[in-house]
């Protein structure tokens, strides 16, 4: 029994699934391991940083298992458990994870007209010889739940705002109007959804 601690390190292009060299899980074969794991941040390549990950590393005849895997996004946690069994074809993958109590713009920075609150949860498998094989085979479902959700730009009163001023000046407002009232008000407020739950899927990567 042992801990080891090391300064800071870079992670492979391999991890972020872009590498096209076949996966040296031989390298593993009768190799048996249990391994706690902390690093105080954690770069992955894709734009993502974590800190204070925690998760346990277990190597099992060239299998090898991260389990309990614990992390901070900013505010909020990614939690969640990966396996690599090695086989004829390359390597099998399985992924289980969720990321909860975080800002929508953290997961989804491209949506800026959404604002809210956001739980992933997702549960994913792949197969190849490479890391980008892996990454073009993965398949599974997860579920993306949103809270407090506020949609800027959709003003669910425009259409009252039609009708009273329909009815100021007693006559149906022409086309050219109402594009004009609706340039106008748009932008202005927002629609606000307390919940939806999103169910998605991913096939073929």
């Amino acid at each position: 029994i042992s801990e080891w601690t090391f300064g800071q390190g870079v992670l492979p292009s391999s991890f972020v699934g872009r590498e096209t060299e076949p996966l040296g899980f031989n390298t593993l074969d009768g190799l048996d391991a249990d391994v706690r794991l902390a690093a105080n941040r954690v770069s992955t390549g894709l734009g993502v940083s974590l800190a204070d990950l925690r998760a346990g590393l277990a190597i099992n005849d060239g299998a090898v298992a991260l389990t309990n895997a614990e992390a901070k996004l900013g505010d909020a946690l990614v939690s969640g458990d990966l396996s690599i069994s090695p086989g004829a074809d390359g390597a099998a993958v399985e992924v289980q994870g969720t990321v909860s109590g975080t800002q929508l713009d953290t997961i989804a920075p491209w949506a800026s007209a959404l604002d809210g609150e956001a739980d992933l949860g997702f549960d994913l498998q792949g197969t190849g010889a490479t890391p980008a094989d892996i990454v073009s085979q993965l398949a599974g479902s997860g579920t993306l739940a949103l809270r407090s959700l506020t949609i800027s730009g959709l003003d669910t009163g425009l259409l009252g705002v039609v009708v009273a001023r329909s009815d100021a000046q007693d006559e149906v407002l022409s086309a050219t109007e109402l594009e004009a009232l609706v340039a106008e008000r748009l932008g202005e407020g927002g629609m606000q959804v307390q919940e939806v739950v999103v169910p998605f899927s991913i096939a073929g990567g």
